[in-house]
């Protein structure tokens, strides 16, 4: 089947440009406009090329359902971590790599055969397969943080899928580069039958038509299933995005194409997104000049259908420019980031981005190796505060980026993060997630338990839920050290303000000065203090368990106590309103 034949072969995987100079994002929802928040980089085969008239229909075949939903599971996902031994932290493998040691074991770079790799399937001689290109991983299995065994579980075979199911955010490409063997090569006969299977059902598609219409150019998606994120990118030509759900809404599929056009990305002086419709999408695209009309759609390049595998697309980065901060908490700023002109972007609600870093300039550390990590947007509004956000839920594409990011001893990307200066370049990803907000829209009441920087998912949510009916209600708990570590303390006073009865924030901490006089909660997340948080808010009491949806955010060890908790808190108190059974867990 298609299906099986593109999964065999999902790592001959054609790869777009980095340099992307314009992004344009859209979410919808099949009930609201509020719709819903993991990536990498390598060459593949050649794509698969269609062409368009001056006004014509182009189109991507789609993926057939999925026999189960790829969506995070009801209480999340965590990254499986152990204890590495002491030499053994990232750093430790960053010099180990610029040390000169031969980290092929005499093995020369050559393109690699299914049947070799899966030669190299032990301990001290592990070979992997990820996104075409296969890596000797024998020496790096001490490092990796979720220890040998689970590095093993993709040991002399293609782990592609296996990689992006538990952490799409590592850049493995830089971390492994030493490691490289070479290209997996493709068995001819594969590679035909799932040319033809591709081409036999184009009758399935992602379709599009265009037309000139003298200051601007409007393209008409039309799509197979409801969209629920939709992106365009400009890099001398127009690269799109969909990612589209089955009836049921699980997720089944992205499409990425790109439309050549060597002049687009002159001709573009910005850009506006409106969809018609949970299946259709258009796009308003303005010229700088209106008497320049030279044709903006050329040839079509089919870049890569995803979906039929379990593996979403790989990362996509694009540079963003640094304009400014501000200091919420002694180790915690909001950075905002500015896209290219003409730019704009729309998040969907309780998703990501990525941010990586540079190579890193002479003196500035250990090595050459870029590291990438997952920060939440939280939406700007015009507020003149400090925090500048956003106090009533307007979803908007908008060409700025706002991330709380908090800085830590020796962090990777915040020690490189803290010498950026405003105008300095950082290479960004397209929104990503599991969270689909479609899912809580028919619950009364939002319980958001969250720790540290895990509080910023909360902030979009928080907003776009309120915003549905003058009913829905959310309780926030939130988790920190000591006082001054509470992260957007003022603005959750003042949203709390804005919807009395409606809103209600209790913060807890596990160091309290005596002499401080602090009115909140103490201690870490436990069944009996959630339970006691939801008795004492009066909006909450009464509800069923059946009617709160609860969404937790932190560090690992946090959510791991968030699920512990949850059962405790209802064998505490019968009429406690949370279950695990109802809660979705944003990786920290």
């Amino acid at each position: 089947s298609l299906r099986s034949e593109l999964s065999r072969n999902s790592c001959y995987r054609s790869q777009l440009s980095h340099s992307a100079r314009l992004i344009v994002g859209c979410t919808t929802s099949s009930a609201s406009s509020a719709s819903l928040p993991r990536h990498s980089h390598s060459a593949g085969a050649p794509p698969a090329v269609a062409t368009a008239a001056n006004s014509s229909e182009m189109s991507l075949q789609p993926p057939p359902p999925p026999q189960q939903q790829q969506r995070g599971n009801a209480t999340g996902s965590l990254r499986n971590k152990t204890a590495l031994r002491p030499g053994h932290s990232l750093m430790d493998w960053v010099r180990l790599c610029n040390s000169g040691r031969d980290m092929l074991d005499g093995t020369r770079p050559h393109g690699v055969s299914p049947e070799e790799l899966a030669k190299h399937n032990k301990p001290g001689d592990c070979w992997m397969a990820l996104n075409g290109q296969v890596y000797n991983v024998s020496k790096y299995a001490d490092f990796h943080p979720g220890g040998p065994d689970e590095l093993m579980l993709g040991a002399g075979e293609d782990a592609t899928d296996l990689f992006n199911s538990v952490h799409r955010w590592v850049n493995f490409e830089s971390m492994l580069r030493r490691c490289h063997v070479g290209p997996l090569t493709a068995p001819a006969a594969a590679a035909s039958a799932s040319s033809s299977a591709v081409a036999a059902k184009k009758s399935e598609s992602v379709k599009f038509t265009w037309r000139d219409a003298g200051d601007e150019f409007i393209i008409n998606f039309a799509f197979p299933w409801p969209c629920r994120s939709f992106a365009i990118v400009t890099s001398g030509g127009l690269y799109c995005r969909a990612e589209l759900d089955s009836e049921d809404g699980a997720a089944v599929g992205y499409y990425e194409f790109r439309c050549c056009q060597p002049h687009a990305a002159l001709l573009l002086a910005d850009a506006r997104c409106q969809i018609d419709g949970s299946t259709a999408a258009t796009l308003r695209l303005g010229k700088r000049s209106s008497d320049q009309r030279a044709p903006v759609i050329g040839p079509v390049d089919i870049d890569q259908l995803y979906g039929l595998g379990s593996a979403p697309p790989p990362v996509r980065l694009f540079p963003a420019t640094l304009s400014g901060w501000s200091q919420l908490t002694p180790d915690t700023r909001l950075f905002r980031l500015s896209l290219p002109a003409g730019s704009a972007v729309r998040t969907p609600i309780g998703w990501h981005v990525y941010c990586e870093t540079t190579p890193v300039e002479e003196g500035e550390g250990d090595g050459e190796m870029a590291v990438r990590r997952a920060y939440t947007p939280v939406a700007m509004g015009n507020d003149e505060a400090v925090d500048g956000l956003q106090e009533v839920w307007q979803p908007k594409a908008t060409a700025e980026l706002a991330l709380v990011i908090k800085f830590y001893e020796g962090g990777a990307f915040t020690d490189w993060l803290r010498r950026r200066l405003p105008g300095d370049t950082i290479q960004v990803s397209l929104p990503d997630g599991k969270f689909s907000f479609d899912s809580v829209m028919h619950y009364d009441c939002l319980v958001l338990i969250a720790a540290g920087t895990g509080v910023t998912p909360m902030v979009n949510l928080t907003l776009a839920f309120l915003d549905l009916d003058s009913d829905k209600r959310v309780l926030l708990v939130y988790y920190n050290r000591t006082e001054s570590d509470i992260i957007l303390r003022s603005y959750w006073d003042r949203l709390t303000a804005r919807y009395p009865g409606r809103l209600a924030c209790r913060h807890s901490l596990t160091r309290v000065d005596p002499a401080s006089g602090w009115p909140g909660l103490t201690g870490r997340v436990s069944g009996p203090a959630l339970a006691n948080a939801c008795a004492s808010w009066e909006p909450l009491a009464g509800l069923s368990a059946e009617r709160v949806f609860t969404a937790a955010c932190g560090p690992d060890g946090f959510l791991a106590s968030v699920g512990d908790a949850l059962a405790a808190a209802a064998a505490a108190d019968a009429n406690c309103p949370l279950s695990a059974d109802r809660l979705f867990m944003f990786e920290g």
